[in-house]
């Protein structure tokens, strides 16, 4: 589902209406979604208050809306961003396909289990910041742009090297 309609289910539901009278200062931070059968229709949005460090995250599916606790945020030095929605202008799924067109056209060996991807902005602008977990334990990542569909990185890491850092 588009990520538009996603949010104006959610700030047109009774649980993000009485939330955001307790949290007027926070802003949307985040999409994410878990493309396998059991989650692909569950978005998680995330909102972002500066003044506690704490995100709170949304479930979005079907008609159905919960609301999580507030956790607190690790965060880069960059920070956490607010999505700016009126930078979004390609939907999810133009751009898992310009994803995909870019792990076949560089990674055609490699087979994915596990697809995932969060909806963002970050120093280098609005992305679909997406994530393929592969049969072989790596990590290919693309980051899409929201507005073009144009392929700003990419990147793959194995897991068992992942490890090894630590």
């Amino acid at each position: 589902m588009d990520f538009h309609t996603i949010i104006s289910q959610l700030n047109s539901s009774s649980e993000w209406k009485q939330w955001r009278e307790i949290h007027k200062d926070c802003f949307l931070s985040y999409g994410f979604v878990l493309l396998d059968e059991a989650n692909k229709d569950a978005w998680q949005v995330g909102y972002f208050c500066s003044n506690t460090d704490r995100m709170t995250t949304f479930v979005v599916q079907s008609n159905k809306i919960t609301v999580g606790p507030e956790l607190e945020v690790m965060k880069d030095e960059s920070g956490v961003l607010p999505l700016k929605l009126n930078e979004i202008k390609i939907d999810d799924t133009s751009a898992m396909n310009h994803a995909n067109q870019a792990r076949l056209k560089s990674f055609s060996a490699e087979q994915p289990l596990k697809i995932f991807f969060i909806l963002q902005t970050l120093n280098i602008g609005t992305i679909y910041n997406v994530t393929f977990l592969t049969k072989s334990l790596r990590t290919l990542n693309f980051k899409i742009s929201a507005q073009t569909g144009e392929v700003i990185t990419q990147s793959s890491e194995s897991l068992v090297q992942m490890d090894k850092k630590k």
